[in-house]
């Protein structure tokens, strides 16, 4: 899997120091098709893999955290209509038949990283909280670079999500 910007390889060579790999799947160890709260079966991927010296496995999703919280979107479909729409403002045209992986890209590409962040399902509370309701908290953990602004982590914490900040990780996997 390709690393994207500046802020990604650094992230990325922390995470390979620590004994993670990057990886883009679930599979085998678990499913790798999750439902979201309108009853559509969406793939969702993990950024890494940590195994402990004992076998278990940790899946690992990577956020920037900081200022920008993740998104409050309730479904890769609602997510898909808004970058529709961002897609329309920033070009100027009809998305047509786009897929929400295509627009997401395309808006990533032309620097509209807050459309992504903001409206991609990728980057969506309700996304990792199916994920690591799904899959428990001992196989699937956030991990924020830069920790999240104190109304974000306490909107995390209510919702129920475990998450670290990078700085804690290597505690977490000890």
């Amino acid at each position: 899997m390709p690393v994207k910007n500046t802020h990604e390889q650094k992230t990325n060579e922390l995470f390979i120091a620590l004994g993670a790999e990057r990886c883009e799947t679930f599979a085998p160890c678990y499913q790798t098709h999750f439902l979201d709260k309108r009853g559509s079966l969406n793939e969702h991927r993990p950024d890494y893999i940590y195994t402990y010296p004992d076998g278990r496995i940790l899946f690992i999703e990577s956020k920037q955290g900081g200022s920008k919280a993740l998104n409050s979107k309730q479904s890769k479909e609602a997510c898909h209509n808004k970058l529709r729409d961002q897609y329309r403002h920033r070009f100027g045209r009809e998305a047509g038949s786009m897929s929400h992986s295509t627009l997401s890209s395309a808006l990533w590409n032309a620097s509209h990283y807050n459309d992504c962040l903001d409206h991609a399902w990728n980057h969506s509370l309700t996304k990792v909280l199916i994920t690591q309701k799904t899959l428990g908290r001992e196989q699937f953990i956030v991990v924020f670079t830069d920790p999240p602004k104190v109304e974000h982590a306490e909107k995390y914490n209510k919702k129920g999500l475990l998450f670290i900040t990078l700085t804690d990780l290597p505690k977490f996997l000890n």
